[in-house]
């Protein structure tokens, strides 16, 4: 086993880590550059209001599709839980997307 993967099993018990992927739709855009704007956007509310990492991972050159990346580290699961419902929510207040799918998956050491 490597070393890093040594520590992050030592270290397991304490910390929960999840990834999001969301799928989006964003139907009043026309142009690459348009669609852009509004993920630049959506990342940077993501990255302030959660604390979280956040990419676009997915259909980068479809101008009306997008599908972000998100990692979320605590030491607490109830936190993460309380983190992506509230992550969900702010998407789907977002007039100018439309959220397809969230999936979620867990971190979890071997």
């Amino acid at each position: 086993m490597s070393e890093v993967l040594a520590l992050f099993s030592s270290y397991a018990a304490f910390m929960h880590a999840v990834a999001l992927r969301v799928d989006i739709r964003i139907p009043l855009v026309n142009s690459l550059k348009e669609k852009r704007r509004i993920i630049k956007r959506l990342e940077s509310g993501l990255r302030s209001k959660f604390e979280v990492a956040v990419a676009e991972v997915d259909f980068q050159n479809q101008h009306r599709r997008a599908a972000l990346g998100l990692a979320l580290v605590s030491g607490e699961s109830f936190q993460l839980r309380k983190i992506c419902s509230a992550i969900e929510r702010w998407l789907y207040e977002h007039p100018e997307i439309e959220v397809l799918s969230i999936e979620l998956g867990h971190l979890v050491p071997e």
